[in-house]
């Protein structure tokens, strides 16, 4: 949370809460009636939680739950959103969506609404993350190497300006349901996990493998 004293974290498709300096057990918030449940981001005054919900109708849609409320769908599409968060003032959600056939892209929309989406990445996007002061937008290139900048103005209309290159190398990729790196207060600084080169693809050819098979999985007399 954004008061530093708890972290929601999900366990069995359920969202739960637990202190920091591990005083209490934790504590259920939310089981859903299907699917499974994935925290994704608090508004800055901690009074509103973005998580996704995954069902079989509509696949990962993105909804919120305001403290003492009750569970309100924002983004609910046949498309695929993940990896959403708030923008500093609370007026806007940042998220990704990916349709079949096409890559996953970046937009905004207007928090609670009404209001249509605005695309923010070109060419694709993942991961996205509003920067601590609200004047820009990170988000990771498709294949996740390259990190990229997009300045942004919600007042008295949201406009956005021409995605850059910041910066790019060997990031860990993991699932982009959410954003797996942070940026600093100053919106200078990322926390970002490396990895090496993978190897360049090769093939591999197993001769006889049957019975290998038979040899492992049988047991001895």
């Amino acid at each position: 949370m954004p008061n530093g004293r708890s972290i929601m974290f999900q366990a069995q498709g359920r969202l739960f809460s637990a202190p920091v300096d591990d005083s209490s057990e934790p504590e259920l918030v939310l089981a859903p009636q299907e699917g499974n449940l994935f925290p994704l981001a608090w508004s800055r005054d901690g009074r509103v939680l973005a998580y996704s919900s995954a069902v079989l109708e509509t696949g990962r849609d993105i909804w919120t739950l305001r403290a003492g409320g009750e569970p309100t769908p924002f983004v609910r599409t046949p498309r695929d959103e993940r990896a959403a968060m708030f923008s500093p003032d609370g007026r806007w959600v940042v998220y990704a969506a990916k349709e079949v056939g096409r890559d996953e892209q970046v937009y905004v929309q207007p928090y609670p609404g009404p209001g249509d989406r605005v695309v923010v990445s070109r060419d694709g996007g993942i991961q996205p993350v509003w920067s601590p002061t609200g004047r820009e937008i990170f988000y990771r290139s498709v294949d996740g190497r390259r990190m990229i900048a997009v300045d942004i103005e919600t007042t008295p209309k949201v406009s956005v300006g021409t995605p850059h290159v910041l910066f790019e190398g060997p990031y860990r990729l993991g699932e982009s349901l959410w954003s797996d790196y942070d940026v600093w207060p100053d919106g200078n600084e990322f926390l970002m996990v490396t990895v090496d080169d993978p190897p360049s693809p090769g093939i591999h050819v197993f001769i006889n493998w049957i019975s290998e098979v038979r040899r492992r999985i049988v047991a001895p007399e």
